[in-house]
């Protein structure tokens, strides 16, 4: 059950880091354009939205690292696009549908997770948290001494009813 549990919150963090760093990246690919340096005919790229591919880089690169160049100017990418040319082609990436698919897979692990802890809670004393596993519905916690929440539940609602509950 440890296992389980650390590897729902381990999705569920990382998924978490995973979308605030998408988001980063395609909020911040809006101002600024990234390009790699050159590996070999192959050349990568961040910005307005989207990641680049190019087989044949542009003159730009030339200095064999990376480099930044503002964008501010130009419109937002959205959709996906594959150019080709007499000497370069290029494929173009949007960041949205990564992020939109991490945000919900991450908000999945996130429920899971909240579903998890309440069923782990309804088998616990809300008091001190004693596991009930095997106590009667109706048995005290044998750790502190504290009524069931179901019992609870119940004579709150024979009171809020007007009938008075019967003790046993």
């Amino acid at each position: 059950m440890r296992i389980r549990s650390a590897v729902r919150k381990s999705v569920k963090w990382g998924g978490a880091a995973l979308v605030v760093g998408l988001a980063t990246a395609w909020i911040g690919s809006a101002w600024w354009y990234v390009v790699s340096p050159t590996f070999g005919a192959h050349q990568f790229g961040l910005g307005l939205g989207r990641l680049s591919w190019l087989t044949e880089p542009s003159a730009a690169s030339v200095f064999g690292s990376w480099y930044w160049r503002e964008c501010s100017n130009f419109p937002f990418f959205w959709w996906f696009q594959y150019t080709t040319g007499p000497k370069r082609c290029g494929l173009y990436i949007p960041l949205w549908p990564a992020l939109l698919i991490t945000l919900i897979a991450t908000g999945f692990a996130w429920r899971a997770d909240l579903i998890a802890h309440r069923l782990a809670m309804i088998s616990s004393c809300m008091k001190c948290g004693y596991s009930r596993t095997g106590l009667a519905a109706g048995a005290v916690c044998p750790e502190c001494g504290a009524a069931p929440l179901a019992a609870v539940k119940a004579a709150k609602a024979d009171l809020a009813a007007g009938s008075l509950p019967v003790r046993p």
